[in-house]
């Protein structure tokens, strides 16, 4: 039966502290790229849903309210959802303009001054009562960005991306009624830490147990490695179809990318993420759709090492 390393184990976390949805039409966009470059994403994801657009037929604007329907296309089934929302005085919307494939829309007022608008993707979840499922996102590949100094970021990684263009044209092939959409994340490391009752049997005594949470606490692991093993859990995670590495292979102590986990005898790594602000759920072959995924990865096998968190389990 595997023991502790040590009575006080510890587990390097990273967790998602911001995510910015968009699509590869928005890297034109000038302001979307000066706000992305501030926000220092290192790691994303290249996912699909069912296109959504608005039906230009019924969008009517009244004093008191706007009302309309979208159209989600589901391949052979096209779904109308209906909204009805009010008109704010602030905004007093008159007018709006759209073209082909209505999936943009700008609302105007009697001055013919644009005072919203957007996606129909986007504005979907806003003008609708309850969430609904065509707005889960399938990750269907993830990467990451990061130079010698961390300054490649993952909007200059997509700027040339062989497998992006790949997925789009497979998309527009086989699935033509979906969109591809881009989740770009920002991640943050923290220390789990355990130690009591059921730890005061491990290998190492409690001295050098200290000794060894004190060089945990002194040292880090570098933020390059710390964002290629957040990269290699998620695909290991979440098994992305267009992902060949880490699938199975995570984690390895053969994996220089991430070694210092090893060096530093850590018991395992993990990240959480939520996409609650970005109003979707995240799934893939084999994950179900869910608005919060976490999961931590023992750096050893039980034969030699047991894993910190089943302390937790029955």
């Amino acid at each position: 039966m595997s023991k502790y390393k040590y009575q006080i184990e510890n587990s390097v976390a990273m967790s998602a502290r911001f995510a910015r949805l968009l699509q590869q039409s928005d890297f034109e966009n000038k302001e979307i790229l000066n706000k992305v470059k501030d926000e220092k994403c290192h790691i994303y994801m290249i996912c699909s849903r069912p296109r959504i657009t608005f039906n230009p037929s019924n969008l009517k604007i009244e004093k008191d309210f706007v009302s309309g329907s979208f159209i989600v296309d589901k391949g052979e089934i096209k779904e109308e959802h209906f909204f009805k929302v009010p008109n704010p005085p602030n905004l007093a919307i008159t007018s709006f303009e759209m073209e082909y494939p209505y999936s943009n829309i700008n609302f105007l007022n009697n001055k013919g001054e644009i005072v919203s608008g957007g996606k129909a993707a986007l504005l979907y979840p806003r003008l609708q009562k309850e969430y609904n499922s065509c707005l889960d996102l399938e990750v269907l590949y993830i990467g990451q960005a990061f130079g010698e100094e961390g300054e490649r970021l993952a909007t200059d990684r997509l700027a040339s991306h062989s497998t992006l263009q790949k997925i789009y044209l497979d998309i527009l092939t086989s699935c033509p009624n979906k969109d591809v959409w881009i989740i770009l994340w920002q991640f943050e490391p923290y220390l789990i830490s355990m130690m009591g009752s059921g730890f005061e049997n491990a290998l190492i005594d409690l001295d050098g147990s200290i000794d060894h949470f004190n060089s945990v606490l002194s040292s880090s692991i570098t933020f390059d490695q710390q964002i290629t093993f957040t990269e290699a859990a998620l695909i290991r995670y979440f098994e992305p179809v267009y992902n060949k590495e880490y699938k199975t292979s995570f984690p390895s102590q053969s994996h220089s990318s991430y070694d210092q986990c090893y060096k530093l005898d850590i018991n395992s790594v993990a990240f959480e993420l939520d996409t609650i602000e970005l109003i979707t759920r995240l799934y893939s072959p084999v994950i179900a759709p869910s608005f919060w995924h976490t999961k931590h990865y023992p750096l050893y096998s039980e034969d030699i090492r047991k894993d910190m968190f089943k302390h937790f389990q029955k």
